[in-house]
């Protein structure tokens, strides 16, 4: 994504009053993407709630896994 916190904004521009922001996001094993940390900064720039669910349970993707996923939520 070339401007991310642009991409934010706009997302929540978009969202209802008192509307959840909801991403599953992770740093890829390609070395795409972003760290949760990097994640929940960049929300926070646009949102003042925001929790932080790791993702890394194999189970959730059909085996193991070598990269950070993460659920990113900001109740509003």
């Amino acid at each position: 994504m070339p401007d991310p916190d642009a991409a934010l904004e706009r997302w929540t521009q978009l969202l209802k009053p008192n509307g959840a922001l909801m991403l599953v996001e992770g740093r890829w094993h390609t070395g795409t993407g972003y760290t949760a940390a990097q994640a929940e900064q960049a929300v926070r720039r646009h949102r003042a709630e925001v929790t932080v669910v790791p993702l890394g349970n194999p189970l959730l993707w059909g085996g193991p896994i070598t990269d950070e996923r993460y659920l990113l939520l900001s109740p509003r």
